[in-house]
């Protein structure tokens, strides 16, 4: 089979536009270190993509970005350079968006819980 060729920018508008849709907390994870993150956006099961920053070597500042395409758990398909700046965009969006999944969760499960948690203490009041 003929590997399909993907576009850069085709990937990106998908990075955000999957930001942008309400996801389950469980789309996004994060690895790597403070120096050399690793962020790993799930786009549908077996499809993901990755965005990262690693040293150009160790000790130096300076750093390769890259985003990629894995899919399986392992299988890179295809991988593109990134300049710094649409680094940091799509690391923002990205915590931007995990921040936003963690707060809905966070909301819904004080939604479901609060009215039986005073139902609790109104029967223990004397």
């Amino acid at each position: 089979m003929e590997k399909k060729e993907v576009k850069k920018e085709a990937v990106i508008a998908l990075w955000n536009r999957t930001c942008r849709e309400e996801q389950d907390k469980s789309n996004f994870q994060i690895a790597g270190s403070d120096d050399s993150p690793f962020y790993i956006l799930s786009i549908e099961e077996g499809i993901a993509a990755t965005v990262s920053a690693t040293p150009e070597s160790k000790g130096k500042e300076t750093h390769v970005y890259n985003m990629s395409v894995i899919f399986g758990e392992f299988v890179e398909y295809a991988r593109f350079n990134l300049d710094k700046s649409e680094f940091d965009s799509l690391a923002d969006m990205f915590v931007k968006s995990q921040n936003d999944s963690i707060n809905r969760e966070v909301n819904q499960i004080v939604e479901d819980k609060e009215n039986r948690f005073f139902e609790i203490v109104e029967s223990c009041e004397v």
